[in-house]
């Protein structure tokens, strides 16, 4: 309000709040499999004591430069009901349930990534 504005600013977004989805982008170091309807607990900014529930929609296959020239996945989930405090552009964290897997796996997860990374397995 009050502010001026120019010639083919934009200057309001209208979504259907039916139709919200949160968009999660995973970098590539960090990458798990996340196959469709897998779990996603989002900590929002706002509120971060009170997660929204969510469940992914689509994951993409191709890693693209997001800001911070950071290369990461994106990944798209539906939230479960009317999740109250939802806006568009809130900005969080997200945390994905990927299946189970063995212990050593999850400890020299990163490790393993860095070798992957390095040596192009």
């Amino acid at each position: 309000m009050g502010r001026p504005v120019t010639t083919g600013e934009r200057i309001m977004e209208v979504a259907d709040p039916d139709r919200m989805q949160l968009r999660v982008d995973v970098p590539v170091a960090d990458a798990i499999a996340v196959s469709k309807g897998a779990k996603v607990r989002a900590f929002l900014d706002s509120d971060p004591l009170n997660p929204a529930s969510a469940e992914v929609v689509a994951a993409s296959f191709e890693a693209r430069m997001i800001e911070g020239d950071v290369l990461a996945y994106r990944i798209y989930a539906a939230l479960d009901g009317d999740q109250p405090g939802m806006r568009l552009g809130i900005r969080g964290t997200a945390q994905i349930s990927g299946e189970k897997v063995a212990l050593a796996y999850y400890l020299f997860r990163k490790p393993i990534s860095v070798i992957r990374q390095r040596f192009g397995l």
